[in-house]
């Protein structure tokens, strides 16, 4: 039985790991995961790694260290280009089919340097691809802070997290330190957090020294910037975007366009399956609409995707058609915990207890949690 999965981040891998260790012993089932990087990335440390090098070394590993311990996978390096209930076209032009299908190809961000999948090079060697990231991530921290001004516009979890970092940082460099703007078109900072605890997040950025305009728009003139409804200019001489994230699951058009929805996005049922195609495929992670997308859900999904895989391959090698197993694991929110950085030494978690700054928040900014993502994979 041939299991393919699509898109090697964290929800695949994690995925395919517990399946690996399930099915341990079921010599007929072999996995490949389709995927252009030839190394993981660890997302929520990755804006870390644009200012702190140590960061940058343990946020990416590479993909060998992750075949060497699940024997069953196959890693090929390109991105689908069509896909049907049976088969993958890649855009090597190679064909596999497959039994059961995973898709886990996350979510294109609106700041480049973060869509590692989509910009990743097939052709360099594993070291020549991990160098290449890592120097990139570096060179990004670097061309921020010889900004005199920066413009963030987006005060998401990216904007905040990133305009903090910036103001931190830079406060700990010898010489300029940029000015930092936010512009944030909603009432208060990171939609994700409850008004008390945005509140404080907000004074936390505020006393870094960054300016941050809520209920506001950033406009272009003649290549300079104005809040929208007041016209006042803001300096930047350098503009960063984080506003939304965006599907990327192109390959689906042609073949499956009735599994997208009308913004792009995967469907699934509460089992993880992906409607009109047999029960034979399924999605995790951000490229779905199945749960919140934050990583505590795409690697949390794992247990119940797992099992469900596990189902659908047994029943199938009995002949069973999958679209009518019972017992299936159902889809679940993980904790309602949401956690963010402020700066290399402040944060804020928001818990069913309140909007607490301490301990969580100072783990995450010793560890970025990166031996979290490792326990998940069995690195």
């Amino acid at each position: 039985m041939h299991l393919l999965i699509i898109g090697g981040g964290l929800a695949g891998l994690a995925a395919a790991h517990t399946i690996h260790r399930s099915a341990a012993k079921d010599d007929t089932l072999t996995i490949t995961v389709v995927e252009p990087k030839a190394y993981i990335e660890v997302p929520w440390a990755t804006l870390r790694a644009f200012f702190d090098c140590r960061v940058s070394e343990t946020c990416t590993m590479p993909m060998s260290n992750f075949l060497a311990k699940h024997p069953k996978v196959t890693h090929i390096r390109a991105k689908v280009t069509s896909l049907t209930k049976s088969e993958v076209t890649l855009d090597n032009g190679q064909k596999l089919s497959f039994d059961v299908c995973l898709l886990a190809t996350g979510a294109r961000k609106s700041l480049d340097i973060l869509n590692a999948y989509v910009s990743a090079s097939t052709s360099d060697s594993e070291e020549q691809a991990l160098e290449s990231r890592r120097d990139a991530l570096a060179a990004t921290g670097k061309n921020m802070f010889a900004a005199s001004s920066i413009l963030i516009i987006g005060g998401g979890a990216i904007g905040t997290e990133l305009a903090a970092d910036i103001a931190g940082f830079s406060a700990m460099q010898n010489g300029p330190k940029p000015s930092v703007t936010l512009v944030h078109s909603g009432n208060h900072l990171v939609p994700e957090l409850r008004a008390k605890g945005a509140t404080k997040v907000l004074n936390m950025v505020k006393d870094m020294g960054v300016k941050v305009h809520l209920q506001e728009k950033a406009i272009e003139k003649d290549g300079k910037w104005f809040l929208e409804s007041s016209d006042q200019p803001i300096e930047a001489d350098l503009v960063i975007k984080t506003t939304g994230v965006y599907p990327i699951n192109d390959f689906m058009k042609v073949g499956l366009s009735h599994s997208l929805d009308d913004r792009g996005w995967v469907k699934v049922d509460d089992h993880f399956r992906v409607p009109g195609t047999e029960g034979r495929i399924f999605a995790v992670g951000d490229c779905c609409d199945a749960l919140q997308k934050t990583g505590v859900n795409a690697m949390g999904s794992k247990t119940a995707v797992a099992k469900n895989i596990i189902k659908t391959l047994r029943a199938l090698r009995q002949n069973m058609s999958p679209d009518f197993l019972t017992g299936l694991a159902t889809k679940a929110e993980g904790p309602p915990v949401f956690l963010i950085t402020v700066g290399p030494k402040k944060g804020l978690a928001q818990t069913p207890f309140g909007a607490l700054t301490w301990p969580l928040p100072q783990l995450k900014n010793r560890t970025m949690f990166i031996f979290r993502a490792k326990m998940e994979l069995g690195l």
